[in-house]
């Protein structure tokens, strides 16, 4: 009897990009429309980096759908088992699995993605200013 084909850590790696990119999205917005009220001094600035953060954002995510549809894998959002968790089911080369994340990991993980957008678009602007 064959052994199912597992995931491998790239492609794994991707199903998470693709379950946590639009959460980070929706993360993004809100802080969007909280910035459309503010009067802060530099609420242009704020609004013109934070718009930049969101189409890194928006690239990688699209990179990585292309990336599953390459791969001939399916990412189907499914009910929760529990409260703390995010489920999905994974359809890939006749196989399907479950795929779930806690809540405090996604939360962590988002936190950490957005920490890397805000220094990449920091790192651009620091390129820019020294030329």
């Amino acid at each position: 009897m064959n052994k199912p084909q597992l995931l491998t850590q790239g492609e794994l790696n991707v199903i998470r990009q693709c379950i946590l990119l639009p959460l980070l999205v929706h993360v993004i917005d809100k802080n969007m429309d909280d910035l459309k009220y503010s009067d802060s001094t530099f609420k242009d600035l704020y609004m013109t980096s934070t718009e930049v953060v969101l189409d890194f954002v928006n690239r990688d995510y699209l990179d990585a759908r292309q990336q599953l549809s390459k791969a001939k894998i399916k990412l189907v959002e499914a009910k929760p088992t529990a409260d703390y968790e995010v489920n999905y089911t994974v359809y890939f080369r006749g196989y399907q699995e479950q795929f779930r994340l806690m809540k405090n990991v996604v939360t962590a993980q988002i936190r950490i993605a957005l920490g890397n957008y805000v220094r990449e678009v920091g790192d651009l602007v620091k390129k820019i200013r020294r030329q």
